[in-house]
């Protein structure tokens, strides 16, 4: 007996035997119509090409060629279902790895956290057995009957108490009130802004008004002659270059002047004339500038200030009312000291409270204030504290007794 040959078998699905059955179709059909095809080219040479013959072979050979046809639609058709289903499949496959690595990921992740907590774990339980460990060791200390105190220094009674010492309080109460005394004494000595001696007085003093006709300008002539008669020297300027009127009073020409210094057409030198008073000078208005505020303002009129206080005791300066232009507080953070003219039975308490306020917000520093044309006669009860009769029986005694 022959022994049989040993042969793999390979069994096929119903889908793959019905593929390969297919393609043993296509296979077949197409021998078939080759073999119709060879025999209509050797027909065609004996017979003409309307024979029944070949009229038949050519529908033979057409139906072969359909078959063949849609045989090879099905492989096709076959082939891509088979490919659509391979892909399918590779999806599937590929979503299912990559929830295989979101679980692996997740299961490190847990593998991390255990870790943590194995390890917080095994630290907690040292902690718990040291603290065990003490406890049982304080337990057993305070058990024991020994003691750890001993006499380091025996007590003794103090010569002198501790607190108050009567010394240090008395020196630290003599240094605070010392120094309590010499603050109260400086704060006092800046509330108090009164004059006390000549060399505290404003060596410039803005005289001013709230509005015009209220004499400021025959005050600062008067008091600019009475401190020349004093024997200071004196320079009255008329920074009231709208309205000028020094020039007129002590008859000098009002060209040159401020407004030329300040513009650059004229030296100081020129500007200053010497009056008929000993020791007072007189610098005039100047020709009439378009912005009088704008000069009064500028570096060039603080420059020259300053530089006359080098050459002059006083420096007075006659300026335009408050009210009527802004010159005024324009001169007045400039000059040391600003001297208020009041007209009497002339300016409203509201007016010149609105005009001290404008200066004060310049700011300016007051040193007094003058009710100018005040009629004795008139309002002799008002001001009979201030001029009384017998001022005036001692002026005329004295008339008498000189002529």
């Amino acid at each position: 007996m022959s022994r049989p040959h040993n042969r793999r078998c390979k069994f096929l699905s119903s889908k793959e035997a019905s593929d390969w059955l297919g393609q043993q179709l296509a296979q077949q059909q197409k021998a078939d119509l080759a073999g119709l095809q060879r025999q209509l080219a050797e027909m065609s040479e004996k017979l003409g090409d309307k024979h029944p013959d070949i009229l038949k072979l050519r529908s033979s050979v057409q139906v072969a060629e359909s078959k063949l046809q849609g045989e090879i639609g099905k492989v096709v058709q076959s082939v891509r279902n088979q490919y659509l289903a391979a892909q399918a499949q590779e999806n599937s496959l590929m979503e299912a790895l990559n929830q295989q690595k979101g679980e692996a990921l997740a299961m490190n992740r847990k593998g991390i956290e255990y870790g943590v907590l194995a390890r917080e774990a095994a630290s907690n339980r040292q902690i718990f057995e040291s603290l065990m460990q003490r406890t049982k060791e304080t337990g057993i200390s305070g058990e024991l009957k020994t003691s750890n105190i001993r006499i380091v220094d025996a007590a003794e009674t103090p010569r002198k108490p501790v607190r108050p010492s009567t010394r240090n309080n008395l020196l630290f109460a003599l240094f605070s009130g010392a120094m309590l005394a010499g603050g109260l004494a400086f704060f006092f000595e800046y509330l108090d802004n009164r004059i006390k001696s000549p060399e505290e007085g404003a060596r410039s003093i803005v005289i001013t008004s709230t509005g015009p006709s209220e004499g400021k300008t025959v005050v600062a002539a008067n008091l600019a002659v009475a401190l020349a008669q004093s024997g200071q020297r004196v320079l009255l300027i008329d920074a009231d270059m709208r309205k000028p009127r020094v020039h007129s009073i002590f008859d000098k020409p009002r060209e040159p002047g401020l407004s030329n210094v300040l513009v650059g057409n004229a030296k100081s030198s020129e500007s200053v004339h010497k009056t008929r008073v000993p020791g007072l000078w007189v610098m005039p208005a100047g020709a009439y500038p378009p912005n009088p505020a704008d000069l009064l303002g500028s570096k060039r009129f603080r420059d020259f200030t300053a530089s006359l206080r080098q050459h002059f005791d006083w420096v007075m300066v006659d300026t335009p009312p408050v009210m009527a232009v802004t010159d005024a507080a324009v001169v007045a953070h400039l000059a040391t000291g600003v001297l208020f003219v009041v007209g009497a039975e002339m300016t409203s308490r509201h007016a010149a409270k609105r005009a001290l306020d404008q200066l004060e917000q310049a700011p300016a520093r007051f040193v007094g204030a003058v009710l100018n044309r005040v009629d004795l006669e008139h309002n002799a009860y008002y001001y009979s504290q201030y001029y009384r009769c017998e001022y005036s029986d001692y002026y005329q005694k004295d008339a008498r007794t000189e002529s």
